[in-house]
């Protein structure tokens, strides 16, 4: 009987103890290949497949920082506003978990822009675009710069001129190719509201 009670006891720490183990490597891989199939429905359109491929690999590994955002990109194709709350909260706590993803960076920026949180969204795609070797870094850097011109055709100050123009040199020495175009539209914007005063 003591030895019934002692189980009993054990148990729910068992339990405890084993889901603080560390994922197994094959788990940790099935997680990342589940990641890669979901990324590809959803890129195909595909929200519900994409939806159950990152739910199998969070089943693996409920830490997958990456399926998380995968997660949160599927709530955003979405659109609604209830699935728009949630890929906010999906792309927090998947930036909480690993906040060295520049992918996860960028996308959470694109989010943010989609939202009109545009000076949250520069914070974000500044990070991203800081980080030589990102695969994405000059689309996070012209994605920045665009914003920073945008900041100028929405309070034309000084400040914001001097900015943007920093984000756009920014942009050309990573090797934007529409650098100069954004040059040449905000100098364009920046004279014509100048004159007119």
């Amino acid at each position: 009987m003591h030895r019934a009670k002692m189980m009993m006891v054990m148990l729910p720490l068992l339990a405890a103890c084993q889901s603080m183990l560390p994922v197994s490597a094959a788990k940790q891989d099935l997680a990342r290949i589940r990641t890669e199939i979901a990324l590809q429905y959803l890129q195909a359109g595909q929200l519900d497949l994409a939806m159950q491929q990152t739910q199998m690999a969070l089943d693996a590994d409920p830490n997958h920082a990456k399926a998380i955002g995968v997660m949160a990109r599927v709530y955003q194709s979405d659109g609604s506003v209830a699935n728009l709350e949630k890929a906010r909260q999906l792309y927090q706590k998947a930036l909480a978990m690993d906040d060295t993803d520049m992918a996860l960076h960028h996308q959470y920026a694109m989010f943010l822009t989609a939202q009109k949180e545009y000076q949250a969204a520069i914070e974000h795609f500044g990070i991203a675009g800081e980080h030589i070797g990102y695969a994405d870094r000059v689309i996070a850097l012209e994605n920045l710069a665009y914003l920073k011109v945008e900041q100028v055709r929405m309070l034309p100050t000084d400040a914001h001129y001097q900015a943007a123009i920093l984000a756009i040199d920014r942009a050309i020495s990573a090797g934007s190719q529409l650098g100069d175009q954004m040059r040449q539209t905000l100098s364009a914007y920046w004279l014509s509201t100048h004159h007119s005063h």
